[in-house]
């Protein structure tokens, strides 16, 4: 097999890559057009994972396998089995399920693990078409660039699976909030006053936090964005609005709760007349 793989010439390995080309640009016309009864595959797998990830991998892995035969036709020796050949010809052939694996691996990681993109405001996975449009084009610079794919897996290693982590330094010191005082000074009333709240994940995997994990008292301040997914060790922030209603001084607290978690924030602020 070995022998037969290294033989191969290099219009041999193009025209294979340009099958697998062709193939998939067909797949991807036959589903919507309801061919072959291809449209009868879920869009979503599970629910989770859509289907247009393991395609776009696999077309990424094809469009670099493709790229990489071009760029070195010249080192192909066309009298002997070349270095280039034996060195390179079962990579190229493999490149569309290889790309597909890793392609639809690493757009799990970067969801699901890593909280990155590709999630709604309540932490789920976006499957809208902007959701599964960003989550195609994850998966096929994954497929294009499998380099990345290999750096995502060792930082999965490194949080969950390192022999000897303890808790503190895994995911379970939570997280931050900054400042704990947050004053929005003189807003005249009838204005509106913005600010900001810092959220530090202060552990190394993923925290969620769904809009009902942000609660602040009915009245002059109110939560005006979402936070959504924190990675580890980042920071995002909690959007805050003041709108007094009375020349008077407001308080209220901010809280956020994770896994149980709560940490607040003194919230205050001064409504003054318009002439102030």
């Amino acid at each position: 097999m070995s022998d037969w793989v290294s033989s191969r010439r290099p219009g041999f390995i193009l025209s294979f890559l340009t099958v697998e080309f062709v193939a998939l640009m067909v797949v991807a016309v036959a589903y919507p057009l309801e061919w072959w009864n291809l449209h009868r595959l879920p869009a979503v797998l599970g629910g989770v994972l859509p289907l247009l990830v393991p395609w776009g991998g696999a077309l990424g892995g094809v469009c670099n396998a493709m790229i990489g035969v071009s760029r070195h036709w010249v080192d192909f020796d066309p009298d002997r089995r070349s270095y280039q050949a034996r060195r390179w010809n079962a990579w190229y052939l493999v490149q569309l399920p290889i790309g597909a694996a890793f392609g639809t691996v690493a757009t799990l990681i970067v969801v699901l693990f890593l909280g990155a993109i590709g999630t709604t405001t309540t932490g789920d996975v976006d499957i809208t078409a902007r959701g599964v449009a960003v989550l195609f084009v994850v998966a096929f610079v994954v497929g294009y660039r499998q380099d990345v794919f290999r750096k995502l897996v060792e930082r999965v290693v490194d949080v969950i699976l390192v022999p000897g982590m303890s808790a503190e330094t895994s995911d379970d010191e939570g997280f931050s909030l900054t400042p704990t005082r947050l004053d929005f000074g003189k807003v005249a009333v009838g204005s509106v006053g913005h600010n900001k709240v810092a959220v530090k994940n202060l552990g190394r995997g993923l925290i969620r936090i769904p809009d009902a994990a942000i609660e602040v008292p009915k009245g002059a301040f109110a939560v005006t964005g979402t936070v959504g997914n924190v990675a580890g060790g980042a920071t995002s922030a909690v959007p805050i609005s003041f709108s007094p209603t009375a020349a008077e001084a407001y308080k209220a607290t901010l809280t956020v709760t994770v896994d149980g978690k709560a940490r607040t924030v003194s919230l205050t602020g001064t409504g003054v007349a318009q002439a102030e």
